[in-house]
């Protein structure tokens, strides 16, 4: 499924509706909402606007990401920095609810806490409410990389190292692609005229990890879709 919307802002705003109404549902059917968080500029101005929403049960919700890279918590480039400074910080929920990839251990470490924090939460079957997901100019998404070892692993986590040229050039810890796509929603949010070569990439049936992503939803601003 595609959505077009006029502008970033437009997108954001519904972005944070539909996240309000899946909690909402998952609550209703199961307790509790889980969802993996991304980084990047999108995600950051939905986070925004999510914080700015009223009626989102945050007491009910469980918040991971779908990747991080290896440095501290405080480092601006940290998608757990980005996502606390833009919405957590901002809103009621509470520390036990928020499991953040730990990014200033080394990555065998990081990767084993982050899977531990997985099973602990999940149990046996690690399946998300909704997944937020972005696509990079190389065609990745959280931190699958074109050139990601073992793109097909059987492991919930693994460690991966980007594109060379992408910034910064430092190792990352991402959900496998498994995981993503047990999720029940996996929605891609895509903005800019600079990525209207990827999204072509991807139309034309180009093998890139983005294009592994199944029955997700693509959310783009009209720069994007043109």
């Amino acid at each position: 499924m595609t959505q077009v919307f006029p502008d970033p802002a437009a997108l954001a705003s519904a972005a944070a509706e539909s996240f309000k109404t899946l909690a909402l549902e998952a609550i209703a059917a199961r307790g509790r909402f889980m969802v993996a968080l991304s980084g990047g500029s999108t995600p950051k101005i939905v986070y925004e606007a999510l914080a700015d929403l009223d009626g989102v049960p945050w007491a009910q919700t469980q918040v991971f990401w779908g990747d991080d890279r290896l440095v501290p918590p405080d480092d601006s480039s940290s998608n757990y920095k980005m996502a606390w400074d833009a919405l957590l910080s901002r809103v009621g929920i509470p520390a036990a609810n928020i499991h953040r990839i730990k990014g200033e251990l080394e990555g065998v470490a990081a990767v084993m806490a982050y899977t531990s924090e997985l099973e602990n939460t999940f149990g046996s079957s690690i399946v998300f409410d909704l997944a937020h997901l972005g696509i990079g100019p190389d065609g990745h998404t959280a931190s699958l990389f074109p050139a990601t070892p073992n793109l097909e692993t059987s492991a919930p986590v693994l460690e991966t190292f980007p594109t060379p040229g992408l910034e910064p050039q430092v190792a990352r810890v991402s959900l496998s692609l498994r995981v993503l796509n047990a999720a029940r929603v996996k929605q891609f949010f895509v903005t800019g005229a600079n990525k209207k070569p990827i999204l072509e990439r991807i139309k034309s049936g180009e093998d890139l990890p983005a294009a592994r992503v199944v029955n997700a939803e693509w959310w783009l601003d009209a720069a994007a879709a043109e």
